[in-house]
């Protein structure tokens, strides 16, 4: 009987390091893609980020999308590029908004009912601006689970601390567009 209390112990101890080797992988490559989405939404490219500010100081648009159109595979991530200039005559605090609208197909040209997983960060900020400053905010786009040949449209907005019929919302609201491809 000796034995297979010992074999017993045996298998089980083995069982336990296993789960928790097992276990220890789980958690760092879970903390390994929560720091890679962090990272990807912080990163803009430089060119982009000079078109965005160049948007901005050539118009009197309170926010500006330059590039508002992408095509993504399945799991891909493209940020875009949301700038904005405080016009307001003191510092304030700007939110970003971000949200989903519609789907359309492309053969069919209608409105497809598609349930949608989290692809955006649905609200970013608030960023304190001063008067006449200008602040440019990453807004990364995941095509998470979705179907080939479809348009996914987005709205971003911007809302701000201060009088009501400024800020909410603060400029134009401007639409995303991602098509999701091969």
């Amino acid at each position: 009987m000796n034995k297979k209390a010992f074999t017993l112990s045996a298998d089980f101890l083995t069982g336990l390091i296993i789960a928790v080797v097992v276990l220890v992988l789980a958690v760092f490559a879970l903390t390994m893609f929560i720091g890679k989405t962090l990272e990807t939404k912080e990163q803009i490219d430089a060119q982009l980020q000079a078109d965005t500010d160049e948007l901005l100081t050539m118009t009197n648009e309170k926010i500006v999308i330059p590039v508002f159109k992408a095509d993504l595979k399945t799991g891909q991530t493209y940020v875009f590029a949301l700038g904005i200039k405080n016009y307001l005559e003191q510092a304030s605090n700007f939110t970003v908004h971000m949200k989903f609208l519609s789907a359309y197909s492309e053969q069919q040209q209608n409105p497809v009912s598609i349930p949608i997983e989290k692809w955006i960060f649905e609200k970013q900020g608030p960023y304190e601006i001063a008067p006449g400053e200008k602040k440019i905010v990453a807004l990364p786009v995941r095509a998470v689970s979705a179907e080939e040949n479809v348009l996914y449209v987005f709205e971003a907005y911007v809302t701000c601390t201060g009088l009501q019929a400024l800020c909410n919302p603060y400029g134009y609201k401007q639409q995303i567009e991602v098509n999701v491809v091969r």
